[in-house]
């Protein structure tokens, strides 16, 4: 089983859950020093659109950690916390790149090493950026758009555009490390990972975002300090095993071509 699978690879890799949870222990801690603990429990559900790099700032609709680009566009207006939250995001993307193929090194039981994490994130660095960038701008565009058109009903329009967007290219940022591909040839490989394995990576994705939706649910249910500081690591852990069974399929596809 994939899953089963992944869940061991992780227990003979915990560090792999160290990136991830440490980054966004930092962005936690830098938010609340910047604009204090805000927010209040509710209900409410955040739709991921994100994959790689697990943070619990995919999950919340609060700008609370500073490596978020929601924090950026509803803090980031003076020059000291515009700027700290941008090299945030950079060093996001940095991460990006090294998480990834951590997760591919562990697979292959391939020697690691923060040297090595550094470097794989340097080589895909400024992919990544551009990434963030033509997303950013063409969230915007199109949600712009779709409400000019539609009104209020475009906003809903826009997440189910972005959703399905994100569901059929669900491998684009591991294809973009593992696969050494720019942004629109890792696209066409997103696709071809999908066509190959379809069974297996219909379940992982719904695994994925009932998983996510989950958390979301519970850290606005029941919004405290602490309850985020548990998230963080617990949601690093979940999420890190279910990004290792998308690259458990890919591996599977790659040994068949």
């Amino acid at each position: 089983m994939i899953f089963v699978r992944a869940f061991d690879t992780l227990r003979r890799n915990p560090s792999l859950l160290l990136y991830p949870a440490l980054m966004d222990s930092a962005g936690l801690a830098a938010g609340w020093l910047a604009v204090g603990f805000i927010g209040t429990s509710q209900i409410s559900v955040k739709l991921i659109l994100d994959m790689g790099l697990p943070s619990l700032g995919h999950l919340i609709n609060v700008p609370i950690i500073m490596n978020s680009p929601d924090f950026l566009s509803r803090h980031g207006g003076g020059p000291v916390i515009g700027l700290v939250t941008l090299l945030f995001l950079l060093l996001t993307a940095l991460m990006q790149g090294g998480y990834i193929a951590s997760l591919d090194k562990a697979l292959r039981g391939e020697r690691r090493s923060f040297r090595q994490f550094l470097k794989d994130g340097r080589r895909a660095w400024v992919r990544f950026i551009l990434f963030y960038i033509i997303v950013a701008l063409a969230k915007t565009a199109a949600t712009t758009l779709l409400v000019l058109i539609f009104g209020a009903v475009g906003l809903f329009a826009s997440l189910v555009l972005f959703l399905a967007l994100r569901i059929r290219y669900i491998y684009l940022e591991l294809a973009m490390v593992v696969d050494h591909l720019n942004i629109d040839t890792g696209m066409r490989r997103s696709r071809f990972y999908w066509k190959e394995a379809p069974a297996a990576t219909a379940a992982v994705v719904g695994i994925y975002y009932a998983v996510s939706a989950l958390f979301s649910l519970l850290l606005h249910a029941f919004w405290h300090p602490l309850v985020l500081w548990a998230g963080v690591w617990l949601y690093a852990f979940v999420m890190t095993a279910v990004q290792l069974s998308f690259m458990l399929i890919i591996h599977r596809v790659r040994e068949d071509e």
